[in-house]
């Protein structure tokens, strides 16, 4: 729901030959929040000020690195020399640089002695490259942004201000699929600023793990076995915590039918989240790991993840097409059988410009409004594969039209839970991985291949105006029959 980065792409075009596109990161059009919030639920339309352009990493990867356990034997002794080729460049400069870790794509992570502007960065990344002929690829580990959520009926008390669930124009008929699953047994990740521990949906949280790197950001922990969310308040725009990683589990998997608050599209799914953005935005090195271990794979120096994701949502992204470290992550976290469900973005242009949304083999998720068309500030274009419900707000209007879930009243630092309206692709997103939770309940067996065919085949028609949107609206009901019937015919 948030806007970031956007003002680098005309400095690199004047600034490089080499045919890659200037970074920026993907948000939309913002709001301010209306002054009389109500005392129970917080209506929420933040905006998030650009912030810095600067990259404080160099990813490299090398011809023929795997990452295999072999191969890691001798991180230590390839990171120093390899570290000095890159040192020459860098130096040239007036940087320094140090080796940091091996990714677990194959790539080594070397950390700049001060961040670097990212036209800079993607000058030394072309030095490299051309300097040295068993390099893969080289190129600046940007930073990027969350972008700024008969029939069963719950009974929880706030789901007929749900319309994302069951509105016949702009809805995704979740409450007819529910009739068949409730998306027990299935797994996704949520990869996102890390979950707060939620009433209404701490029940439905699995282990996680924290991501985000003290070098990296200063909300950085260093790696640890939580995916919690402590805040990402950001200090360099002011911009207060976002809950954003909470409100997008909530529309995923909130604890349906126990007579509070909300339920989300999967009410009986798990979520395993795993913290990728820290303070005004994630590395792209700390988004790649998490989604291989969120997958099942091997990311050095991390035990792995007891509960591999078929599916992760990464509602996050950045105004730069996509480039070679998420081209290979998300084949790997393909690979291993997860679909990386990811939001479209929402600056109001072709969503070719940006990542990882514009990246092969993802489910890029365009956003609709209430009536069943695009949201003014959703990103089209033919890479869009589906649409779901994101919500439209504006200044004085109805603010119900957003997307309700679960957050936090915290301003940096938890505070009480609470629930509230947000919109974005970051909220049209969840459902569509809420979909494929319910999808796998009745069908564990669907590879990434299949569940983008069903969700593409199923999806019904817009309702209103919505070119370059995608198939359709994700029809949650037709989704989980057209699964159920693929079980049936193995």
């Amino acid at each position: 729901m948030f806007r970031v980065n956007q003002s680098i792409r005309a400095a690199l075009a004047l600034a490089l030959t080499l045919p890659l596109a200037a970074p920026a990161l993907a948000g939309g059009k913002t709001l301010n929040a209306p002054a009389d919030k109500p005392a129970t639920s917080r209506t929420v339309l933040r905006s998030a000020t650009a912030v810095s352009h600067f990259v404080p990493n160099l990813i490299v990867k090398f011809k023929g690195s795997t990452g295999s356990e072999k191969e890691r034997l001798a991180i230590v002794r390839q990171g120093a020399e390899r570290a000095q080729r890159v040192a020459s460049v860098a130096a040239r400069h007036g940087v320094a640089v140090n080796f940091s870790r091996r990714l677990a794509t194959g790539g080594d992570l070397f950390h700049f002695d001060h961040p670097v502007s990212q036209v800079e960065a993607f000058r030394m990344a072309m030095e490299v490259r051309r300097a040295n002929p068993d390099v893969q690829y080289a190129e600046p580990d940007l930073i990027l942004h969350k972008l700024g959520t008969g029939t069963y009926t719950p009974n929880d008390p706030d789901f007929p201000s749900q319309w994302d669930m069951f509105d016949p124009a702009g809805g995704i008929d979740a409450q007819a699929a529910w009739s068949t699953t409730l998306g027990k047994g299935a797994v996704v990740a949520v990869l996102d600023t890390g979950v707060r521990p939620h009433v209404d949906l701490v029940a439905n949280l699995l282990p996680g793990y924290n991501f985000v790197t003290t070098a990296n950001q200063p909300a950085g922990t260093g790696w640890t076995a939580d995916g919690s969310d402590p805040g990402d308040y950001c200090s360099a725009t002011g911009e207060p915590s976002s809950w954003h990683g909470t409100h997008v589990a909530g529309t995923i998997a909130a604890v349906g039918n126990n007579g509070i608050g909300i339920s989300g599209v999967a009410p009986q799914a798990k979520v395993v989240p795993v913290r990728v953005l820290g303070q005004c935005g994630g590395a792209t090195s700390d988004i790649v790991d998490g989604m291989i271990w969120a997958a099942g794979g091997s990311v050095p120096g991390v035990a792995a993840n007891p509960n591999p994701a078929k599916a992760m949502n990464l509602s996050l992204g950045g105004e730069n097409p996509c480039m070679d470290t998420f081209h290979d992550a998300i084949n790997q976290v393909i690979g291993l059988g997860s679909a990386v469900v990811v939001a479209a973005g929402n600056a109001s242009h072709n969503v070719r410009d940006d990542e990882p949304a514009s990246c092969p083999g993802v489910i890029a998720v365009g956003s609709v409004n209430k009536s069943g068309g695009r949201a003014y500030y959703s990103n089209y274009g033919g890479m869009v594969t589906v649409s779901a419900p994101g919500g439209e707000m504006f200044q004085g209007g109805d603010q119900t039209t957003g997307i309700l879930s679960t957050l936090n009243d915290g301003q940096t630092t938890p505070g009480n839970d609470i629930y509230g309206y947000y919109q974005g692709t970051s909220q049209a997103t969840p459902h569509v991985t809420g979909t494929i939770a319910l999808m796998l309940s009745v069908n564990p067996n669907l590879t990434p291949a299949q569940i983008r065919q069903i969700l593409t085949s199923t999806a019904r028609p817009f309702s209103a105006y919505c070119a370059g949107c995608g198939a359709g609206i994700v029809d949650a009901n037709a989704a989980v029959h057209a699964a159920a019937t693929a079980s049936a015919s193995k």
